[in-house]
Formats: C-alpha cells, sequence, structure tokens
C-alpha cells in the first residue's frame, strides 16, 4: 500500500508545466531537462530516502487495501478522532504483522498537522525495549527532513511528538517484545489486537 504516486521526473521538478496528458507534444513539454536533477538534489534526496522507506517496510507494500486490524486512527490525545469535527490533525499507527520465524516487525506512526498552528501528539505506549524514531519530518530542513532506514533517530520524548502546521511526521519503532496484557485489556502492538494506547 503506497502513500504516494510519482511521474518520471517528479524527483527533481519535472512538471510538464501542469500538463498530465503531454504524451503527443515533441517539445519541451514533454522533454527531460536534465539541468534540475543538480538544481533540485534536495528534493532528489528526499524521494531517494522514501523509496528506501517503502523497500524497507512491508506494511508500506501490501497486496491488500489495510483493514481495521492492520491500522488505528487517532486524535492529538491518543482517542479516536471526531470524523465529524473541524480539526486539522490526525494520527495513524500502522501495525506490523508477526513473521514465522518470530519477528514481531516493525510499527510505523503517522502524524498529520494540515492546521496553522503546531500541533502535539500523544504517542501510542511503546513495550519495554522498543522506542519511536524518527523518519520523516517534512517541516525541518535537509538532511534532518528524512532519514535513510537505519539511520533513525530515537525521539528525546518518548511520550509526546510535536508536528509543526502544514506539516507531515513519520517514526517508526521496532518492537522487541509484547507487554504482559492484563486479563481483559488489550494492546495495540499487533493487527490482532487493539486501539493505539490499549484501549480495546
Amino acid at each position: 500500500m503506497c502513500w504516494w504516486r510519482l511521474l518520471g521526473g517528479d524527483e527533481f521538478r519535472r512538471t510538464q508545466r501542469g500538463n498530465s496528458n503531454a504524451w503527443c507534444q515533441d517539445n519541451e513539454v514533454s522533454r527531460y531537462d536534465w539541468r534540475l536533477v543538480e538544481k533540485n538534489e534536495g528534493l532528489r534526496r528526499f524521494v531517494r530516502n522514501l523509496l528506501a522507506i517503502r523497500r524497507r517496510f512491508a506494511v508500506l507494500r501490501l497486496d491488500s487495501f489495510y483493514t481495521e486490524r492492520d491500522i488505528a486512527w487517532f486524535d492529538c490525545e491518543g482517542t479516536v478522532p471526531s470524523w465529524g469535527g473541524t480539526d486539522r490533525t490526525l494520527g495513524m499507527l500502522i501495525r506490523p504483522s508477526p513473521d514465522g520465524a518470530g519477528n514481531l516487525g516493525t510499527s510505523l506512526c503517522r502524524l498529520c498537522n494540515a492546521g496553522y498552528a503546531p500541533a502535539v501528539f500523544a504517542l501510542p505506549d511503546m513495550p519495554q525495549g522498543s522506542a519511536w524514531r524518527g523518519l520523516v519530518d517534512t517541516s525541518r530542513d535537509a538532511p534532518d527532513d528524512i532519514h535513510a532506514p537505519g539511520e533513525e533517530r530515537i525521539l528525546s520524548d518518548p511520550l509526546r511528538y510535536a508536528v509543526a502546521s502544514r506539516s507531515m511526521a513519520v517514526l517508526s519503532a521496532r518492537l522487541m517484545s509484547l507487554p504482559a496484557r492484563p486479563a481483559g485489556r488489550q494492546t495495540w502492538f499487533t493487527r490482532e489486537e487493539g486501539g493505539p494506547h490499549g484501549n480495546g
């Protein structure tokens, strides 16, 4: 399941002047201006790392649509969002799928802020031995806007993350263990379990 769609040249701002049907034009609209590669190297680096992230995390390459078992939606407080409200923020947790070798997989957390003011999200709880790491933050300058897989940094605050206005962040957390679960209570850590903060 991909979060983006790309046309060749998008990665270095080849716009075709907004023409989405330029196949029949043998002119500068449909041609590649390779000088744009060097001019827009920052964007090309960002897209290269996005593709590396997609290759690394299997949950971004599913052959089917996500279901309620695969993802959990939440607001800034970590509760079920008000879908009919005017809030311009939304969090999404993508649950990992344990494999047959006993690996618990990696959770991804996507935090979106379409508002005009910064928003602070309460992050889903993590089991002992696991930690949220920053993958993408579109509000930051390079090279801190995106980290290649394996170069993520552990967040200084494991409980909350501030997302700047008109920005998006993506966090990752490799699960090292699952917590003991009290009777009658569910946790979010795998697809078979409940919501982002243990309120199953």
